[in-house]
């Protein structure tokens, strides 16, 4: 019978929609990473950008990543539906939770480092441009207005003159604790937030064409959406959490 009832309250728990005060909104610390992708055509000319986001929410000891992905209803026709996974974890469990809303059988526990060893957002970091060495950068641009400062770098070693513009936003300002590169972060008040590289037109040797110039994109933006869905995935994560550890016991 107790086992029974259990497994009742667990349910009707499942299924609630949660109301959440605005301090419990605010605790949920949410960021957005855009980043693009250039197609060219066979003749090295630039066709379109094809633009990805990665969302990451954080309550607590919590991470989720939300994560999207086209869904074709129809094998035959070309036009899909954008859904979202949802990838929950705490910091000391060694599983991750798998949770997509628009299948219910889509819902299984996964081994943690399997997914985040991939995932550079795990230490507040994307760690990118660790290839910058600065002997090899000369500095274009240094400017500061408000709330964000502007550096643009061009490695000097370099006969493509690429050039790649930097932004950074005060903490305060953006909210956002992540980093596109700490090591490029100046000081501890401001956070890299966005990366734009110009590439210009140039001979590919390997592939014997002349390339189109190209702008690579990465940015990190505030998440603008309602916080209560999102929550309320985060209370679906927390129940199951607690019925696996349950089942160990």
């Amino acid at each position: 019978m107790k086992i029974k009832v259990f497994a009742l309250l667990t349910m009707i728990v499942s299924t609630i929609t949660f109301s959440y005060s605005q301090e419990e909104r605010e605790c949920l610390y949410t960021v957005v990473l855009i980043e693009n992708f250039p197609i060219l055509d066979k003749n090295g000319n630039l066709k379109d950008y094809i633009y990805d986001s990665t969302y990451i929410f954080k309550y607590g000891s919590t991470h989720c990543y939300m994560l999207a992905y086209d869904f074709f209803p129809d094998l035959n026709k070309p036009s899909s539906l954008k859904r979202f996974k949802y990838f929950f974890f705490e910091e000391d469990d060694s599983l991750a939770y798998l949770y997509d809303p628009s299948e219910q059988v889509e819902k299984r526990w996964i081994k943690k480092d399997s997914f985040i060893n991939n995932q550079p957002f795990w230490k507040n970091s994307l760690a990118f441009y660790k290839v910058f060495d600065k002997k090899k950068i000369d500095t274009l641009e240094n400017s500061a207005k408000g709330n964000q400062r502007k550096l643009v770098l061009q490695l000097s070693d370099s006969s493509l003159n690429i050039s790649t513009e930097l932004i950074y936003a005060k903490v305060q300002y953006k909210n956002i604790k992540y980093s596109l590169s700490p090591e490029l972060d100046s000081n501890p008040n401001w956070k890299l937030v966005k990366i734009k590289t110009s590439i210009p037109s140039h001979y590919e040797t390997n592939f014997k064409l002349q390339i189109a110039p190209i702008e690579l994109l990465s940015e990190l933006i505030e998440f603008q959406g309602d916080k209560k869905d999102i929550l309320n995935y985060f209370n679906i994560f927390w129940n199951e959490r607690l019925k696996l550890r349950r089942v160990k016991c």
